[in-house]
């Protein structure tokens, strides 16, 4: 969905002198490795990832990346959220009102996307307390989500008794 975006934006990084290294979860995309040259020394590929390995991602990655060209709602956004890392992603999709809480950003995608998450992330190596406090804002923002959730879900249960309280189950 943006793998080739991706790859580009960790060599943009490192051409300019940070010492980066890209990390990806999931089998999607890993066909399109071979197109790009070095490839395997910038980004380690961890594969599927559940459970304890899900967590040691999060744990080892500092901003979650997603340069997609066509998303839906990632769940990946809330995993990042909730185990406070950062996102940096673009427009598409759901991810605008998925990040409109805080906790990342977002680009437009387009032909400066690269140029967008460039910008973001070196704010973010140069400014530590920034991210830092990202990071914090992305646990907040998880727990917002979830209070909002909890609060639908009981007016969700509240509308479907009251409009059945007057049902007769036998015909």
């Amino acid at each position: 969905k943006g793998f080739d975006r991706f790859l580009q934006l960790v060599a943009q990084l490192r051409k300019n002198g940070y010492s980066v290294q890209g990390h990806v979860a999931g089998e999607g995309e890993r066909s399109k490795w071979n197109k790009f040259d070095g490839s395997e020394e910038i980004v380690k590929h961890w594969g599927y990832v559940s459970g304890d390995a899900k967590r040691a991602f999060f744990e080892c990655i500092d901003v979650l990346i997603i340069p997609s060209r066509d998303e839906a709602e990632p769940l990946v956004i809330i995993e990042a959220l909730a185990s406070g890392t950062p996102v940096i992603a673009t427009d598409v999709g759901c991810i605008p009102q998925m990040l409109a809480g805080g906790g990342g950003f977002c680009v437009p995608s387009s032909s400066d996307t690269i140029i967008g998450m460039f910008r973001h992330l070196r704010a973010l190596i140069e400014k530590p307390k920034i991210l830092h406090s990202l990071s914090n804002e992305a646990v907040e923002a998880y727990r917002a989500t979830q209070l909002h959730a909890e609060a639908d879900k009981k007016t969700f249960v509240e509308l479907f008794s009251t409009n059945l309280s007057g049902v007769n189950a036998d015909p």
